[in-house]
């Protein structure tokens, strides 16, 4: 997707909402907010990761050893986007407001200072090159907008897959419409016990929520191709969201289980709903 000046403007606003305090706090993604060296009330000795900008250089000239102003220390933070790009995620513009929200993460992330790594989970799961500094931004742009859904995709274990290349504690974000079986979405809870936040945002579409009663019709898998002759009835249509109901209500038991963040959105609000719910919601209980 191109970043048109109108789109960098609702992101430079998006950025500003979150420096004034608005939304929950996360690593990397809630502007460069930092502790004012009036409140600093101690020091510790520098360790390896630690943000060099925060070294007190008259100590250092002093005791010839680097010290950290305890209240401004940080660690760089790894943020992970990741976007299910299996063929479901092509109806009723799931793929397109996930890649919009893929796109602002990736820029409050990378104005937040965070490295950033973006996976692509398709039949061929791929991962951009990972960084930090707002020249990648345009790289990642590029990548969202070249890849298409498509196929059949196991978004949890392409996604678990890709951790490896992870440092610890990174912060996981997958865009994911998640329709799959519940058992499928387990290597999530194996994310989060391997001590990353794990977030989710669940975008569904009107034909996932509301199909219509078309009377006889061919059902047809998007992702395995597979289908077979029904009749799309009210009975069926009923049946069909009471399954619906049970998959959603195993889905927020497994985030429940595993402290995993999920926000459930309609694809039909479009992007800045999504995201802006997402940033309202406190997380997975963390």
């Amino acid at each position: 997707m191109a970043l048109s000046p109108a789109l960098l403007a609702r992101l430079r606003r998006l950025d500003r909402w979150l420096r004034e305090g608005h939304g929950a706090t996360r690593p990397g993604l809630a502007g460069r907010a930092r502790t004012p060296a009036a409140e600093v009330a101690e020091y510790r000795p520098y360790q390896p990761g630690d943000d060099p900008r925060y070294l007190d250089w008259r100590v250092l000239a002093r005791l010839r050893r680097p010290f950290i102003r305890h209240g401004e220390a940080r660690r760089a933070t790894v943020v992970v986007v990741a976007v299910d790009c299996s063929a479901s995620m092509g109806l009723d513009r799931k793929f397109e407001v996930a890649t919009e929200i893929a796109t602002a993460l990736a820029y409050l992330a990378l104005e937040g200072e965070a490295r950033l790594f973006l996976h692509l989970l398709g039949t061929n799961p791929t991962p951009v090159a990972g960084g930090s500094g707002r020249a990648l931004l345009g790289l990642l742009a590029a990548a969202l907008e070249a890849a298409k859904p498509a196929g059949e995709v196991a978004v949890a274990a392409a996604l678990y897959g890709g951790s490896v290349a992870w440092p610890p504690g990174a912060q996981v974000v997958l865009l994911s419409d998640l329709l799959e079986p519940v058992e499928r979405l387990a290597p999530l809870g194996d994310l989060a016990r391997r001590g990353h936040p794990v977030e989710v945002i669940q975008l569904l579409g009107e034909g996932d929520l509301h199909p219509a009663p078309t009377g006889p019709c061919l059902l047809l898998d998007v992702e395995s191709g597979e289908g077979r002759a029904a009749v799309a009835d009210l009975a069926t249509v009923a049946r069909y969201q009471a399954a619906l109901a049970r998959h959603q209500e195993g889905v927020a038991a497994l985030a429940r289980r595993h402290r995993i963040g999920l926000v459930v959105a309609q694809a039909a609000a479009g992007a800045e709903a999504a995201l802006f719910a997402y940033l309202r919601h406190g997380g997975g209980g963390r």
